[in-house]
């Protein structure tokens, strides 16, 4: 308890992120809420970062409740979401970009710009494992109206990457391979080519 407040700093470190995994894989039900709230309103700074973005992901792949993975997953919609608090409303449901969308349909633009632009970094940074990305790739994706520009551009995104990495990262969870099985669906004999 004595590094209540430091958390999120020991994320960022070289070395100190091996502690904070450790905390985190074998400590209490406790100490784990005690570290994830850390990060909320951090999350699209930390999964930028080299060294945190990776205990940011094992937190929300091994760690988070299912509350805690809408609260992480929410703040790539933009800063709005990282800072406000959906007031009244279940913070399950605004993780959900459908959902969002369909409260604040006057949001769509800046949510979507938001999204892709996020995803689109971690794409030509090469930094494609995280299951954090491959959720948020399915939101986008099951919010894209098919034939858009929004669509070619993602499409786009999923080819460019010359070596694979992308499309073998994710077909090792559930929502990449329901991002591949869409892209598939929706692009044209080409693309699956």
């Amino acid at each position: 308890m004595e590094l209540k407040g430091e958390y999120r700093n020991l994320a960022g470190s070289r070395y100190a992120k091996f502690l904070l995994g450790k905390l985190l894989v074998h400590g209490d039900k406790e100490i784990r809420d005690t570290i994830v709230p850390e990060f909320y309103g951090h999350v699209r700074r930390l999964i930028r970062h080299p060294e945190a973005s990776w205990i940011l992901d094992d937190i929300y792949r091994g760690v988070a409740t299912t509350e805690q993975k809408h609260i992480l997953l929410r703040e790539w919609f933009g800063a709005e979401f990282a800072i406000f608090k959906s007031e009244g409303k279940s913070d399950k449901n605004t993780s959900i970009l459908g959902v969002v969308l369909a409260e604040n349909p006057e949001k769509r633009k800046p949510v979507m710009h938001a999204l892709h632009e996020l995803i689109n970094m971690l794409v030509q940074k090469k930094t494609t494992g995280f299951t954090m990305l491959h959720d948020a790739m399915r939101q986008y994706m099951l919010n894209i109206k098919r034939g858009t520009e929004e669509m070619t551009e993602f499409l786009e995104l999923l080819k460019s990457d010359e070596e694979g990495d992308l499309l073998k990262n994710l077909a090792f969870t559930q929502s990449g391979a329901a991002v591949v099985s869409t892209a598939l669906a929706h692009g044209n004999a080409k693309d699956r080519k």
